[in-house]
């Protein structure tokens, strides 16, 4: 891997895992109980320190990121801000829109121009955010503890706090396959870990839903059924390579795509009864996009080898 790549799919990363990580932090800040004051606070610091993440790769990745990452969804979708409003007026956190803003304006390109000094600032911002990820996943992991032994007590389910570690641990194995020198995109990992991640989404989703939306409950229980069937179908093959796996794949997630849109923007424009933030649903649309656009990779490669 060049070090002009280096940089490309740093930049990629931190601007899709940045927002995610300071997403965690807001809700684990707006839902943990006050009784324990400090996790609350602490929270906040880490919601601030990735804003800053995400900020710095916003900045440095106009120009320089890839079109295809910059119009899959990503990074934000066309609810991303109303959401983002709606969550800080709900909430009473505050959310700097300024970073959506300037995200929604960058542009990509095939071509970029990557300088020495952009690799070296891109190489800083690497060391900084893995030292922060590792303490993240610490404050998250004790939480998760907490909350099996009732010492805390969060309105929300112990489910999504196991999901954001496991997607901060994502974040942290990609980090380092990149300063390592690898792109780390393993097809078999791919499907497996966001499979997983999809599967216990379109669960909480299904929890959150009032009893009377009965037409989004069965919606999201035919997803349920399909991805655990995926699961258990994922965990049984030996060769994630084959074109058609990874075709049958990409469908499943276009179509949960498709469902996760209609969730963010329903819950945006308070037009579906759900226990749910916003920015939640948003959150999850932009997972699934992501998903959606590292099987399209793979599955490209896939085609490639096949017709060799």
């Amino acid at each position: 891997m060049t070090q002009e790549r280096y940089a490309v799919l740093s930049l990629e990363l931190h601007m899709f895992f940045g927002r995610i990580m300071m997403e965690h932090m807001l809700f684990l800040e707006a839902r943990l109980m006050p009784t324990n004051s400090e996790l609350p606070q602490t929270a906040k610091w880490y919601k601030e320190q990735f804003e800053s993440v995400l900020q710095n790769a916003v900045m440095l990745g106009g120009g320089i990121v890839g079109t295809e990452v910059m119009s899959s969804g990503e990074m934000v979708t066309a609810y991303t801000l109303k959401s983002e409003e709606l969550t800080e007026y709900f909430a009473n956190i505050g959310i700097n829109h300024d970073i959506t803003m300037m995200q929604e304006k960058l542009s990509g390109t095939e071509n970029p121009s990557v300088t020495t000094a952009l690799i070296s600032q891109v190489s800083q911002l690497n060391a900084a955010v893995a030292q922060l990820l590792n303490r993240a996943v610490e404050l998250k992991h004790q939480i998760f503890l907490d909350l099996q032994e009732c010492k805390v007590f969060i309105a929300d389910y112990p489910l999504l706090v196991r999901n954001m570690i496991n997607e901060a641990t994502d974040y942290i194995k990609r980090l380092t396959a990149l300063e390592n020198g690898n792109e780390y995109y393993d097809a078999q990992d791919v499907l497996l870990f966001w499979n997983q991640g999809v599967l216990e989404h379109v669960v909480s989703y299904r929890s959150m839903f009032d009893p009377t939306e009965k037409e989004m409950i069965a919606i999201a229980d035919g997803f349920i059924q399909r991805y655990s069937s995926l699961m258990r179908e994922t965990r049984m093959m030996n060769d994630m390579l084959k074109p058609h796996i990874l075709a049958a794949a990409l469908k499943e997630v276009i179509d949960y795509r498709d469902f996760s849109e209609t969730v963010a923007k329903k819950v945006a424009y308070c037009e579906v009864q759900c226990a749910m933030f916003p920015l939640m649903a948003d959150h999850s649309l932009r997972e699934v996009n992501y998903f959606a656009r590292l099987l399209k990779k793979q599955l490209d490669i896939a085609n490639h080898f096949s017709q060799q």
